[in-house]
């Protein structure tokens, strides 16, 4: 079954030449799984995601002389005296230590070809179907290789085709993305029969143990070899499954990975792409969107560098629909998209890799609304913010003698709702949480549902018992505002000339807290008001 259809040309990235970086690289995807696929001829480069692959455990970082010295930092901020405000922050309310845990990568699986000379090159990520392809000829040798993220058989899949019987090895690995970096972070890497396993335990205190598993099934009567810790395999038609599995999901996860692997590779290929379309197609076909002109013939690298018709336009949207949908879908204990999605090569990524709620999950998230994604796409958000509602309600009554819970500019694996970083125009903002609840309940205008609601409201209200408690009234007594305050990533000039940071009532807090009251009041909805004092 080839994904290359004229029905579904218009959304396709396609390329005349392998990828030569991560970002270049062909994204896939079943919400828990991730890979991005290079295409390469002589070792193909799949790398791999699981999401709940973080360095380290559950951290306790709430500073505890904040409360202490708020009434300062107050008085402080509303002197506009920023300098002192700025030093009592270094001082009493950053969190130790000062960061968050990180995501990390699962690893690594190549595909070792050695084939030069290459014609007829072409690699491509169909939207319809979500499915990369990469085709090629050697010596008048055809060669095909499909790859799929299965939800509904838990595993990334691996189609390889050939004209002739072709010999290649296939390993599995979690090296550095760091060149410089020879170490491999991995407990154990196994070959036996027709699977190779790796275990890895990421650093830092209690991390969720891994287990990857590959397993190859020759569907011509091919060998498989194991060899040390790589499989030889002599096929012109074989399936590759990899599954993986965390402790942050089950006790063993060898022996789900295992399973999982097993019962995906005793299905044929035909049968594994039908399960796989049939599941992707109820959330991507809910919505389409097409524009012409539409240069869909022309490799997506051309178009970008000289063409930007409106079919590209197109393309773009429905690639970022395609994304959400692949790295944020329901199921056992779901975890949102991170800045990255689910994608991430670096042991060390930028800004971690975790989850910025000062804007950038939100934008993760925006297209779930509009799209028709909410019931299924936005759960896993929906199932951390009420991790973080309940760890954050430590954060408000340490930090600030506030009810309710509160959550500032980042979280983690953990629902960690304290200070991250100590960056001063971002660190301490405690409406993050607020922010991320005010996203949700706007979902409810576009697909209302009234568990969803339900839940959702139990979370708010937290957030908005938290914000009445925090603000306090304005110099003039005519208003509450909040202190202190801070537009997030932002600095000022204040009126008698000097740079600051902290503010009472800045713009953002205000416009949250009005959106926060008027949902929680039954505005956001029609539904029932509450009352709070």
């Amino acid at each position: 079954m080839n994904s290359d259809t004229s029905q579904s040309r218009h959304l396709q990235l396609h390329y005349s030449a392998p990828a030569t970086e991560w970002s270049e690289a062909l994204p896939i995807g079943n919400g828990r799984l991730g890979a991005v696929v290079y295409g390469r001829t002589e070792v193909e480069l799949i790398q791999l995601n699981e999401d709940s692959v973080w360095y380290g455990g559950p951290q306790e970082r709430t500073p505890p002389d904040a409360y202490r010295m708020l009434p300062k930092l107050r008085q402080l901020v509303r002197e506009e005296k920023h300098s002192e405000a700025e030093a009592l922050v270094k001082e009493c309310f950053f969190a130790t230590p000062a960061s968050m845990r990180h995501y990390e990568p699962m690893g690594t699986a190549t595909l070792e070809f050695n084939h030069k000379n290459i014609a007829n090159y072409r690699r491509s990520l169909d939207l319809a179907t979500s499915q990369v392809s990469v085709q090629y000829t050697v010596d008048d040798i055809s060669y095909q290789r499909d790859v799929i993220a299965s939800y509904p058989d838990n595993a990334l899949l691996l189609r390889f085709t050939a004209s002739k019987r072709t010999r290649f090895i296939v390993r599995l690995d979690r090296p550095s993305d760091n060149d410089t970096d020879t170490n491999t972070y991995a407990d154990t890497i196994t070959a036996s029969g027709s699977y190779i396993l790796l275990h890895a335990t990421p650093g830092g205190l209690n991390s969720n143990r891994l287990c990857s598993v590959l397993g190859v099934v020759c569907d011509d009567g091919g060998t498989i070899e194991a060899i040390g810790n790589c499989l030889v395999i002599n096929s012109a038609s074989c399936r590759v499954g990899i599954a993986a599995q965390t402790t942050f999901r089950h006790d063993n996860p060898e022996v789900v990975a295992l399973t999982e692997i097993d019962q995906a590779l005793a299905r044929q290929w035909d049968e594994l792409l039908e399960r796989h379309r049939t599941d992707y197609s109820k959330l991507f076909g809910r919505m389409s969107l097409r524009m012409w002109p539409d240069a869909c013939d022309l490799p997506t690298d051309q178009r970008l560098r000289s063409c930007r018709d409106p079919g590209l336009v197109a393309l773009y949207h429905n690639y970022g629909r395609y994304l959400l949908i692949s790295c944020s879908r329901n199921g056992d204990k779901p975890l949102p998209a991170t800045l990255q999605g689910i994608w991430n090569p670096s042991f060390a990524p930028p800004w971690g890799s975790k989850y910025t709620i000062n804007i950038n999950i939100q934008m993760n998230y925006w297209p779930a609304s509009p799209c028709s994604l909410v019931d299924d796409c936005s759960i896993p958000l929906l199932d951390l913010l009420e991790r973080m509602s309940d760890r954050g309600r430590q954060t408000a009554k340490v930090m600030y003698g506030c009810r309710g819970w509160c959550a500032h500019h980042n979280t983690d694996i953990w629902a960690d709702t304290n200070p991250q970083d100590r960056c001063m125009t971002a660190t301490i903002w405690p409406l993050g949480g607020l922010w991320l609840s005010t996203t949700l309940m706007d979902t409810l205008k576009y697909q209302y549902d009234k568990g969803l609601h339900n839940r959702l409201f139990r979370i708010h209200e937290g957030a908005v018992q938290f914000v009445l408690d925090f603000m306090i009234p304005s110099k003039c007594g005519s208003y509450l505002v909040t202190n202190p305050s801070l537009s997030p990533e932002n600095a000022f000039v204040s009126r008698s000339g000097n740079n600051g940071i902290f503010c009472e009532g800045s713009t953002i807090d205000m416009t949250l807290i009005k959106m926060a009251l008027t949902q929680a009041c039954g505005g956001s909805v029609g539904k029932d008001s509450a009352s709070y004092t």
